[in-house]
């Protein structure tokens, strides 16, 4: 047996208690005697107790079935009033202690040099007749003088804890730890003593804690201050006055005598009720105290597929895009980006003009659901599906959200508001994309903007490119798991969200979701009105047709002056393309120019195309009216060359005559000598 094992007996054994837990001392093979030790806690110390058992008794009591003796399952290195500190470097925890009067090593060698004698001759002490005799003889003789059961209690925890000096530690860290509420001290104010009003001023704090748990939480939100609360609650809920002394001192006072907090003893009892966390993020706000706090791990620890999880990046550009018809600046471009938690890769992306910012998220999730190619097309970019391969929607996304839920793209909106391009209110709340947003430099002096020489289409266009061109410039080499460190190391690939989706989706790492491109027109394009007339289907003043369209048989049954209304839906910031309902199917249109032009000009977005209406509305208003002013020109100008009105002349009935005679000669003069060539 060794010397320091612990053991229990679960049902008691003649003296020994199920409660306790008894150390071996030593096993004496020429005696056949076994020395247990036990602590407890006498008072405000601990004591050591010694027991000894034969041997055979003892082997008898552990090998029984069931045993009357069992070896303690969690054994402590350090005694019982040292439990909490067990694994404990005392060495590094003094590195962190400030202006210590005396080291924890200083503590620990104090008490071993006063057993250190004993210690070296322990094999005589145990073999006395009465080992605790021995000790506290021993005792006396220090110097100075020691406490008998102390040096016991030094003596036997040092031997049964594998002799480790730290087991000699004072139990300080209990220090001040007792209850300030016991029956014993519940009349006494603890703490500080007042400087100006008295030592005993003031009450204990648990006779009012109630109350001001009550005045804190009826008052507290986001930017009171404990200073009004307390104020408040004093005044308000337990009925204390102010007296107004001469030089513009105040005091408090309770015209009962009835007890009331000061300020720190209110804002410790809050404290120790909420927390100081809780008590700050409910004065400043949950964003303001996530910035202080320290680092919790990778975000991304939680994930392992793709499209696990969604992060939106909304915000708005910082230039303003110029106008196709003035000088003036259009409304600011709103962009929204889907982006993969898992990947960081951009999986859609969204806009819109002015405060329509929710067209933005319609759109994002439309780009999501659909190749990235066909965005290219929408867009009149060369994208293809090998340089931005990411598709699919988050299945948060599309679960079942239950009757009465809100529309997605609003609950996306309310999730993740529109900001502008500056440091967001809450970067740790969305780690993922704060490095990927466009950054924008801030200035100092009068407030300005940049007004962009690209129009809002062309903006769009930009910010399509800006997106797919993220994903092959963001590091995510912090992302990568040993395994995919060896495969981009092996291909020599870059770390960037574009490779490692490729790497996960072919491995089928995914939890996206894929939809029909129809479906995804139908739930995220935005539903307009459209006509159909005899020569194509027309938004506006812009004329939409395809092959699909002209067989389909729907133009036929327009006719003039009777057109036909059918549901279709549009793009916001791409109108170069758009679909109609037609017999329960989607049917994809493209615009067309009325004369051989430029195809680009088709690129517009549908505010675009609004303000081309309103153009060529005002062009059709300038139009009449010159051509009406032109007309009263040239019949003016005639009058007055002629000498006769425009329309000058009388109505004759019947059929004119052949000319003939003076009639038929005057003809011939104004037409000229014609000479009439032989046949041949």
């Amino acid at each position: 047996m060794t010397s320091g094992n612990q053991f229990r007996a679960p049902n008691g054994y003649g003296s020994m208690v199920a409660t306790e837990t008894y150390y071996l001392v030593r096993s004496d093979p020429n005696s056949g005697e076994c020395l247990f030790c036990w602590f407890s806690r006498r008072k405000s110390e601990w004591r050591v107790y010694l027991m000894s058992l034969t041997r055979v008794e003892f082997e008898a009591a552990l090998t029984s079935i069931p045993p009357l003796i069992v070896p303690s399952v969690n054994p402590k290195k350090l005694p019982p009033w040292l439990s909490d500190m067990d694994g404990t470097n005392f060495d590094e925890l003094e590195m962190e202690r400030q202006s210590a009067k005396r080291t924890y090593r200083d503590q620990v060698n104090d008490r071993y040099q006063h057993i250190s004698l004993m210690v070296a001759n322990s094999d005589l002490v145990l073999l006395s007749e009465n080992p605790m005799k021995v000790l506290s003889k021993h005792a006396l003789q220090c110097s100075p003088p020691q406490n008998p059961h102390r040096v016991q209690l030094w003596f036997f925890t040092y031997l049964v804890h594998g002799r480790n000096i730290w087991s000699l530690k004072k139990p300080t860290f209990n220090a001040g730890r007792w209850s300030r509420e016991a029956p014993a001290h519940e009349d006494r104010k603890f703490g500080r003593p007042c400087l100006n009003a008295g030592s005993s001023y003031g009450y204990p704090t648990h006779k009012m804690r109630e109350a001001i748990f009550h005045g804190y939480i009826k008052r507290a939100g986001l930017g009171v201050r404990m200073t009004d609360i307390h104020a408040d609650t004093l005044v308000q809920d337990m009925g204390c006055k102010v007296e107004k002394k001469e030089g513009g001192l105040f005091r408090i006072y309770h015209p009962k005598n009835l007890p009331f907090p000061s300020y720190y003893q209110f804002r410790k009892a809050v404290i120790d009720l909420k927390g100081l966390k809780q008590v700050q993020a409910t004065l400043y706000g949950k964003e303001r105290v996530k910035h202080s706090l320290p680092h919790q791990g990778a975000y991304t620890e939680r994930l392992s597929n793709l499209l696990e999880s969604l992060e939106v990046d909304a915000f708005r550009v910082g230039d303003r895009a110029s106008s196709m018809y003035s000088d003036d600046p259009m409304s600011v471009l709103c962009v929204a980006r889907g982006i993969c938690a898992t990947s960081g890769e951009v999986v859609g992306i969204g806009m819109s003009l002015g405060s329509e910012t929710s067209e933005a998220y319609r759109a994002m999730l439309f780009s999501m659901a659909i190749p990235k190619s066909k965005l290219g097309e929408l867009f009149g970019l060369p994208i293809t599906d090998e340089e931005w391969p990411a598709q699919g929607l988050s299945q948060s996304l599309t679960s079942d959200r239950g009757p009465g839920s809100k529309d997605l793209a609003t609950e996306l909106e309310e999730s993740f508001p529109m900001r502008e391009i500056t440091p967001s209110n809450s970067g740790q709340s969305k780690a993922l994309v704060e490095s990927s947003q466009p950054k924008k430099t801030h200035t100092q002096g009068a407030k300005k903007f940049k007004l962009s020489r690209l129009n809002a289409m062309e903006m769009a266009r930009r910010e399509v490119l800006r997106a797919c061109s993220d994903n092959h410039t963001s590091s995510v080499s912090k992302r990568l798991t040993p395994d995919m460190i060896e495969h981009f190391s092996h291909y020599g690939l870059p770390a960037t969200p574009h490779n490692l989706w490729k790497y996960m989706s072919n491995r089928m790492r995914t939890d996206g979701v894929s939809i029909p491109f129809d479906q995804a027109v139908r739930a995220f394009c935005t539903p307009t009105k459209m006509m159909v007339r005899n020569d194509g289907v027309w938004l506006g003043q812009k004329c939409f047709r395809s092959e699909e369209l002209a067989s389909s048989g729907l133009l036929e049954r327009a006719r003039p002056g009777l057109d036909l209304e059918v549901r279709g839906y549009v793009l916001q910031m791409a109108v170069r393309t758009l679909w109609i309902e037609n017999a329960g199917k989607i049917m994809e249109l493209n615009a067309v120019l009325r004369l051989r032009d430029d195809a680009g000009q088709l690129m517009m977005t549908l505010d675009q195309l609004l303000d081309q209406n309103i153009e060529l509305a005002r062009i059709e208003s300038t139009t009449r009216e010159s051509a009406q002013a032109a007309k009263a020109e040239y019949r003016g100008m005639f009058k007055e060359a002629v000498g006769k009105d425009w329309d000058a002349g009388e109505m004759k009935t019947g059929a004119p005559k052949r000319p003939s005679g003076t009639t038929a000669h005057e003809e011939r003069v104004l037409k000229g000598p014609v000479r009439k060539e032989k046949r041949a």
